[in-house]
């Protein structure tokens, strides 16, 4: 599988939530439609890195979501990575047959690969931070000056596992 394209195997990106061929992404290659999967898995990792990592991103990738998405940037990178966060999450689970956190897929293992339909082995050292960048750390207290989006924030972790 690979990142943001589409392999012989599927795809690892978020992108494909939306109908790409209305929004195509930055890349031509990459341009695609949900539709073009049969099995649709939605890993989310830790919120609040997440949440941090997104804040990294560049402004391209913020233009491209304002654009294609009900999400605005209005200037607060933070607040806009919460709404990010919160939006593009509740896409993928909404298409998704599985939801499961990124740090528990080899106790997942098995569910995962039977939903799939194939029989092989959890991959040997696999790592569980792929595509995360350097980034700032941030608090729940921090984000509870978000008054609205932290309720909605952390009822969505705990329904996640965290």
């Amino acid at each position: 599988m690979l990142h943001e394209k589409v392999g012989k195997d599927g795809a690892v990106s978020s992108v494909w939530a939306i109908d790409l061929k209305a929004a195509q992404y930055y890349a031509p290659h990459s341009c695609g439609s949900r539709s073009m999967f049969d099995v649709v898995l939605h890993q989310v990792r830790e919120p609040l890195s997440a949440i941090a990592s997104i804040t990294t991103g560049s402004g391209g990738a913020i233009a491209w979501v304002d654009k294609h998405t009900p999400l605005h940037f209005e200037g607060d990178r933070i607040k806009w990575a919460v709404e990010y966060w919160l939006y593009w999450n509740q896409l993928c689970e909404e298409q998704a047959v599985i939801t499961y956190k990124v740090e528990n897929m080899p106790n997942r293992w098995n569910e995962i690969k039977d939903i799939l339909g194939i029989n092989v082995p959890f991959p040997k050292n696999i790592p569980t931070n792929i595509n995360t960048r350097i980034h700032a750390n941030i608090s729940w207290k921090y984000l509870s000056k978000y008054t609205g989006l932290i309720e909605e924030l952390k009822e969505t972790a705990h329904r996640y596992g965290y």
